[in-house]
């Protein structure tokens, strides 16, 4: 058979040019991909290696986080626990600054709108001064609005009720004075060479015995629920 391979080749030398230059195509094109997979396949391994090598910087940087959030989290829970005592200090301070104002306002003067015993209550000045300021009429139209910033502050007793009712007409209530109201409020005063927050308390009164008046307290629950004072 190989004798008429080489017989048919001799006999055709063209078919045997062709076939030859069609081996020599494919081996060089076996070549060319062997070569581009090779290269390929190095392409590849770079990429694979710098990922891992990425991946182990990622993973190093985790761990960082890790050791210093570790760190971190006691300084911050200690601050958190500053802060807490903080605002406790704060609000213990407002109150005892309420409680002098109070108790500086209701001095037991001829002047004083307030009287000193508790629970807290107008003197014939006040409820005079309240008739002349119209301070009834103010209360039931802003009522509802000064017990809802009441009642904001969750109070749990009827002292609670005429503190923050206090603190709402101190901070709150001037702002909410029609331009005429606030005028005849500080005139007042003036007259009298005193300061506007002397007579915000008529206010807090009013507005605390509406308060306690809808919810079917009486006032003289107030002394039942105040702080002792101080000892010492």
């Amino acid at each position: 058979m190989l004798s008429n391979i080489i017989e048919f080749l001799d006999k055709h030398q063209w078919a045997a040019s062709s076939l030859l230059v069609v081996l020599l195509l494919l081996a060089f094109a076996v070549v060319v991909y062997c070569t581009w997979m090779w290269f390929d396949y190095r392409t590849h391994r770079k990429q694979v290696q710098k990922l891992d090598a990425d991946h182990g910087d990622t993973s190093k940087n985790l761990k960082d986080v890790h050791t210093r959030v570790a760190v971190l989290e006691p300084a911050i829970k200690m601050m958190s626990g500053s802060f807490d005592g903080m605002q406790k200090n704060i609000a213990a301070t407002r109150e005892e600054v309420a409680k002098i104002s109070g108790f500086l306002m209701a001095g037991g003067t001829k002047s004083s709108p307030t009287a000193a015993a508790s629970p807290v209550a107008l003197t014939p000045f006040g409820r005079e001064l309240a008739d002349k300021l119209h301070a009834d009429a103010i209360i039931t139209r802003l009522g509802d609005k000064l017990e809802a910033l009441v009642e904001e502050r969750k109070p749990g007793n009827a002292y609670d009720i005429q503190e923050e009712s206090a603190d709402v007409c101190r901070r709150i209530l001037p702002d909410m004075l029609a331009s005429a109201e606030l005028a005849a409020l500080k005139n007042e005063a003036f007259q009298r060479g005193v300061s506007v927050e002397l007579y915000l308390p008529i206010f807090s009164i009013l507005l605390r015995d509406r308060i306690l008046a809808k919810k079917g307290i009486a006032v003289a629950e107030v002394d039942k629920h105040q702080p002792p004072p101080p000892v010492g």
